[in-house]
C-alpha cells in the first residue's frame, strides 16, 4: 500500500453518491451485543462454577450444564450477530463493509434476497451466486424502525433490492433471448 494514502477511519461518512441500507443498530448488534452478553453470562457461570450463587455449593451436574448452554448460546449469538455487516447501494452495485475499500457486489450476483420474520432483531440476508471473502451470503440490519414495530411487513431496503434485482433478472432474460 503507498504510504501517502492514509486508510480512512470506519466511522468516516460514506463517499457521496451511497445510499445507506443498514440501520444504526448493525453496529450495536453485530459488534457490541455479542462481547456484553459473552461476558456477562459469563461471568454468571464462573460465579457458579466458583460457588459465589446461592446458599451452598452448585451440584456439578448444574455447572457442566451451565457451562454448556453459555457455550452453545454464546457461539450462536457469535455467529449470528458476529456476521451482520453494513451495507450501502450505489447504482446496482453493494458495497460491503467499508464504504470506500468494501467489497463490492452487483446486485446481479445476489441468488435470493431473505428477510427474517417475527424476530426483535429483523436481517435482511443475501444469498450470493459463488463466494466471496465474506462467505456466500451477507447479512445485515435494515434501516428503519417499522422493522422492529411492524415483525411481518417487509423492510423498505429488502423490498427495493428485490424489485430492481427482479427487473435486472428480466433485463438479463430478455436480453439473452434476443441475443
Amino acid at each position: 500500500m503507498d504510504p501517502s494514502i492514509t486508510p480512512a477511519p470506519e466511522d468516516a461518512p460514506a463517499p457521496p453518491g451511497l445510499e445507506p441500507l443498514t440501520g444504526g443498530s448493525t453496529a450495536y448488534f453485530g459488534r457490541v451485543f455479542p462481547v456484553v452478553w459473552t461476558t456477562a453470562v459469563g461471568a454468571l457461570t464462573g460465579a457458579a462454577w466458583l460457588d459465589l450463587l446461592g446458599d451452598g455449593p452448585t451440584p456439578t451436574a448444574v455447572k457442566w450444564a451451565i457451562l454448556s448452554v453459555w457455550v452453545a448460546l454464546s457461539a450462536v449469538i457469535i455467529r449470528y450477530f458476529g456476521s451482520l455487516q453494513h451495507v450501502w447501494r450505489n447504482g446496482d452495485e453493494l458495497v460491503v463493509g467499508d464504504p470506500r475499500r468494501g467489497l463490492r457486489i452487483h446486485l446481479g450476483d445476489i441468488r435470493e434476497i431473505k428477510e427474517s420474520r417475527f424476530q426483535q432483531v429483523k436481517t435482511v440476508t443475501l444469498k450470493l451466486r459463488r463466494p466471496t471473502a465474506l462467505g456466500d451470503s451477507i447479512s445485515f440490519v435494515p434501516k428503519g424502525a417499522g422493522a422492529f414495530f411492524f415483525p411481518l411487513m417487509s423492510s423498505g431496503v429488502a423490498e427495493r433490492l428485490r424489485e430492481r434485482h427482479q427487473e435486472l433478472l428480466t433485463e438479463q432474460h430478455r436480453l439473452i433471448g434476443n441475443g
